[in-house]
């Protein structure tokens, strides 16, 4: 077996969380993955870092573990270019059901 890489994945500059009020860096998180699989996506560490956060940020916001600013924050984006890339993969920005508009519009008569 051999060396396996190491990929380090940073939250991103702009992430501060206030804590008590004490600021926080981001974190660094480092993963192992083996060689193959860097050969079969043709990346390198650091394209398949970036890669991998993106896929995280998609599927944590698709799956309402986070909401669309955090999401892109964590993908590196501007919340406009995220909700772009949502779009491509048919990802809603938004869960308003159409019960819940209708409702809304009730309402407001």
């Amino acid at each position: 077996m051999g060396i396996i890489p190491q990929i380090k994945l940073y939250a991103g500059r702009n992430f501060v969380k206030t804590v008590k009020n004490k600021k926080m860096d981001p974190l660094s998180l480092t993963i192992q993955v083996h060689p193959d699989i860097l050969l079969a996506l043709n990346q390198s560490p650091d394209e398949f870092g970036k890669e991998l956060k993106l896929w995280a940020a998609v599927s944590l916001y698709r799956y309402n573990k986070l909401s669309l600013a955090r999401a892109a924050t964590l993908a590196g984006y501007h919340r406009f270019d995220f909700e772009k890339l949502l779009a491509k993969f048919n990802i809603p920005i938004s869960n308003l059901t159409i019960e819940d508009a209708k409702s809304d519009i009730e309402k407001l008569r």
